[in-house]
Formats: structure tokens, sequence, C-alpha cells
């Protein structure tokens, strides 16, 4: 993967990490888990694309940016408003995806004047277990599992693919074999797909913020969403077998001002990786512009 560069932002509340690309119309980009900047930017590829600048942050644990007081998502909320404040930014919109949901929604419903609009992919709102099964634990959080996985990502892409892909989501055979024919055509999607299984063989730097999520999300609670203003994007695919659609559900029905969008036959990654993706990334494009 193409290196990134990262700085580091002093907040009132501690050191936050960033990495920036694009010239526009601000978007602070939320990763899941696991995940960084270097995640952020990758998922951030289509808002550059189309004219906006992203701020891809690493949340506390994950890579530059350290755990330290920061375990809760409220405090997490918090520090993401400080590092607003320390950039200057009076307000943006939000684009988070998956893990990256609680935090996401305690900057919105916190401090609700900072955020003009949020799209969430898949996003975590409510408690949920580590439901990672056995077998990607030990390649996702092993040195020796990274080291098979890093080494697949070079000599085997194909098949680095199409396993992320069905990971991601309950597709048939069929399904899986056609996304992972389309992601191999198309140079930006192969990027983007190999970025988040380099993110997954990259466990030691991102460790205590993947342990800190799953200890947090399982008893993850609500942060005031009825306090958020800022209108509501959510996109949820039918057939996520990571985050259930539950989540997005639980949200558009606490939030005022909200719109879901569920995906058939979707998976986690449906926002990127999907046979209507132009559509999806069309729509979260517009709801940022607002």
């Amino acid at each position: 993967m193409a290196p990134v560069v990262a700085e580091r932002i002093e907040t009132a509340l501690g050191p936050v990490e960033i990495a920036r690309a694009g010239t526009g119309e601000q978007v602070l980009v939320v990763h899941g888990t696991p995940g960084g900047c270097d995640a952020g930017l990758q998922m951030g590829r289509f808002l550059i694309d189309a004219g906006f600048e992203v701020i891809a942050v690493s949340r506390p644990g994950y890579l530059g940016t350290p755990l330290g007081p920061h375990a809760e998502p409220e405090a997490q909320g918090d520090l993401l408003a400080a590092l607003l404040d320390a950039l200057a930014i009076e307000r943006l919109g939000v684009l988070v995806w998956s893990g990256g949901g609680p935090a996401a929604y305690a900057l919105a419903a916190r401090h609700p004047d900072r955020v003009t609009a949020l799209v969430a992919a898949a996003a975590v709102s409510m408690p949920i277990d580590d439901n990672v099964p056995l077998e990607e634990r030990i390649f996702a959080r092993t040195r020796l599992g990274n080291r098979i996985l890093q080494l697949l990502i070079k000599v085997a892409p194909r098949s680095t693919a199409r396993a992320t892909i069905k990971t991601e989501g309950d597709l048939s055979r069929r399904e899986i074999n056609a996304l992972t024919k389309r992601v191999m055509a198309e140079p930006a999607l192969r990027e983007m797909v190999m970025e988040l299984a380099f993110v997954v063989a990259d466990y030691a730097p991102r460790k205590d913020g993947v342990l800190n999520d799953w200890r947090t999300f399982a008893h993850v609670g609500d942060p005031g969403l009825e306090r958020i203003t800022a209108p509501c994007l959510l996109i949820h695919g039918e057939r996520d077998s990571e985050v259930g659609v539950g989540h997005s559900e639980l949200v558009r029905d606490r939030v005022p001002e909200t719109e879901f969008e569920l995906v058939p036959r979707g998976t986690h990654i449906a926002l990127w990786i999907n046979a209507e993706v132009e559509r999806l990334q069309a729509r979260a494009i517009e709801h940022l512009r607002r």
C-alpha cells in the first residue's frame, strides 16, 4: 500500500493523528474496527474525487493517536470536537463506517452545532459482541497470521479480494465471484479492498484501539441520539454479516431527520463495493453538500 502522510495535531484534550487529501468542502472521515487514518483516506477516496477535502482521523488507540483517557465513545466524540477546534473548523460533514459509529454519533449528539450532515455506513449504535470467528482472529490478531495475510495480499490479490468480500456479507458464491471480478477489473476498487486487507494484517499499531472498541461495544449506550440536529443518511446492506441492520434502524427511529437506504443484498461494505455503488456514493455526496 502507498504510504500515508499523517500529521499529529495537539488538541486541548490530547494528540490526534490525521491525514488530509483533496480540496473543497471538508469532511471528517471516522474509520471502523480495525482502521486508522490510512483506511479513512481510502474510505473517503470517492469524496476526494468529487471535490471534497477529506480529513481522516485515527481514533484513540489506532496508529498515532494514543488511547489515553478516551476509551468511551462519549470521550472520543469530545476529542473529535477538540480536533475541530485545533484545526479552526467550525462545522463540517462527517462520514463514518462500522465501529466508528459510537464516536461519530457522540460527536453529533454532544456537539450538534459542529456537524452539518452525517453519512453513516453500517455504523454501530448499540451493544454488539466481538463477532470475529476464531480462525479470523488468528490471522488478524497474531504476528504469524499477519505475516501470512501480508504475503497473500502481495502474491494472491484475487484470493484476498474474494476472501474480504466473503467475510463482509451473506452472499452466494455467484454473487461473491461477480463482485470479485468487478473489484479486480477496477483499479480504484482493487486498491480499496487491498487497503482493507492491509489494515487487518497490520494489527500491532492498532491493537489498543481494536481491543478497546470491542470492550466498549459490549455496553455501548445511546449518547443522546435525539439531540442530533444534523441530517443523517443511513446506508446499510441487507446482507451485512458484521453489523446488523438494527443498528441503523435504531438511529432512524431516534434521530429527528434521517434518510435510510437499505441496500438489497448489500454487505458490510455496500457503500464501496456493490452493484449500485455509483448511485449510493452519489447519494452520499449530495447529502454531504448540504
